[in-house]
């Protein structure tokens, strides 16, 4: 038996709603099985990929002669002046206690290496007389070669970032 036919449209309102409410409904639960039908597993994916990704580097060597980031951080930093000189009389020894001979940047590098405050000279050799040295675990690992490091930086380009603003690097 079929259900008697309304006689208006003010006879069709309340069925026009509830149809309404129910399309509603099922167009929302579609949208919402479907986004965790894509997403839950993609998220579920991405998050194990990272996890995997991060142990490859933890337990990766670093270099040909097996340092590990995890064996690098677990050094020490050791007392290691790169100059004779016990007291700084001028910014330019700054430089020294670096372990640079010269800088080619203009004159904001002398705030990089807090040197441009004759009062704070008094922290010279001190602050710049320390280098990392890596665990026993690492063996082989070369210093860095600071003529190599420019060489690379003018040949084959890349970021070397002075100090921590962004007004201090440059691009090749």
């Amino acid at each position: 038996m079929s259900s008697p036919q309304p006689s208006s449209f003010e006879d069709l309102k309340p069925q026009l709603k509830k149809n309404r409410k129910t399309r509603r409904t099922v167009v929302a639960s579609l949208i919402l099985g479907l986004l965790l039908a894509v997403v839950l597993p993609l998220s579920i994916v991405y998050a194990l990929r990272a996890r995997r990704n991060q142990q490859d580097i933890d337990s990766s060597p670093s270099s040909s002669h097996g340092c590990t980031p995890k064996a690098y951080s677990s050094g020490k930093w050791v007392w290691a002046p790169k100059t004779n000189i016990t007291e700084m009389t001028s910014k330019e020894q700054s430089l020294l206690f670096s372990g640079f001979e010269t800088c080619g940047a203009d004159g904001l590098f002398w705030w990089n290496l807090a040197a441009a405050n004759p009062e704070r000279f008094f922290r010279f050799p001190k602050a710049q007389s320390y280098a990392w040295e890596p665990s026993s675990k690492c063996q082989g690992l070369e210093q860095v070669n600071p003529e190599a490091l420019v060489k690379h930086l003018v040949e084959v380009g890349g970021w070397y970032i002075i100090g921590g603003t962004f007004s201090s690097f440059f691009s090749t």
